[in-house]
């Protein structure tokens, strides 16, 4: 604190983050107004998560949002994972349509990730299939690791096959062992 150059710069780096800070708030509050006029009154959107009693109604707002190109990858990946419960299943075309087109472009997107969130712990026995499939496409990177956990939890048997599969995937391969050794099977 008696360093003035050292000051100056903690100065200038708080009120930077000040800025940004306020920037968020400003890009988010028709998000925030959106989800309170649908009767989802929460401190942010993030907290949809911890379910208030009509978070249902969040999440195709929380979908739509998570869309549109305002918002910067970390805000859409805070969003996707807000949306990570079984009630979100109605939109599970949906949320695979934005994780294979993001990943496509970028497998190492946190929204990429953040939808292979949302993915895994929204699936039911209808999208098993197209799941599997996602966690094999190579080209969807480490976040298959992220979808991948949906089968981990799963007792169907094309669900631990394709866990043996993978198992065996440069990539993702140790992570996947290490869950079918605590199943005894590996």
């Amino acid at each position: 604190m008696r360093d003035p150059e050292w000051v100056a710069a903690k100065l200038a780096e708080d009120a930077e983050w000040e800025r940004k800070l306020a920037l968020i708030k400003q890009l988010e509050a028709p998000l925030e107004r959106e989800l309170a006029d649908a009767g989802v009154v929460v401190k942010s959107y993030q907290y949809v998560i911890d379910r208030p009693t009509n978070f249902r109604s969040a999440i195709p707002i929380l979908i739509r949002h998570m869309q549109m190109d305002k918002y910067p990858e970390p805000t859409k990946n805070s969003m996707a994972q807000a949306i990570a419960f079984k009630e979100s299943n109605s939109h599970w075309d949906t949320l695979q349509q934005l994780f294979e087109w993001t990943a496509s472009q970028n497998p190492k997107s946190i929204f990429a990730q953040g939808l292979a969130v949302a993915l895994s712990k929204s699936w039911k026995e209808p999208q098993l299939e197209r799941l599997v499939a996602l966690c094999l496409d190579q080209k969807y990177g480490d976040a298959r690791v992220l979808l991948a956990d949906g089968l981990r939890r799963s007792k169907d048997g094309r669900a631990e096959a394709a866990l043996l599969k993978l198992a065996d995937d440069p990539r993702i391969g140790p992570q996947v062992a290490k869950w079918l050794k605590k199943r005894g099977l590996r």
